[in-house]
């Protein structure tokens, strides 16, 4: 699996993120073995999350949630959602179509 670049990753977000970008990021551990790596990306009062997902570079912007903090793909588009809490996090897919969400990774915690 790739490394996430900061740099690269800065590439990949709409022109709006790039003002002034204050940006994080973390590996994380899930379990049957995936390792999931995150790029926090905040400008202009908007938060982003590029992950690595099923050998994909997923950009999801941050939504109203309410304990956790929840990254996810537009309202009403099928996508990953990414949802973080402390050291931990949970990846869904939600499916347009069928209007379900599938957790994908129930268990995944930041590497030390």
């Amino acid at each position: 699996m790739r490394s996430l670049a900061l740099v690269g990753v800065l590439g990949v977000l709409p022109a709006a993120a790039l003002a002034d970008p204050q940006a994080m990021q973390t590996r994380y551990s899930c379990e049957r073995g995936v390792v999931i790596e995150a790029a926090y990306i905040t400008a202009d009062q908007v938060s982003y999350a590029v992950i690595q997902a099923e050998g994909r570079l997923v950009i999801l912007k941050q939504a109203v949630s309410g304990s956790a903090v929840r990254y996810t793909s537009p309202a009403g588009q099928s996508g990953y959602t990414w949802w973080t809490k402390g050291d931990t996090a949970m990846l869904s897919w939600f499916d347009a179509d069928l209007t379900e969400e599938v957790f994908l990774l129930h268990d995944c915690r930041i590497e030390d």
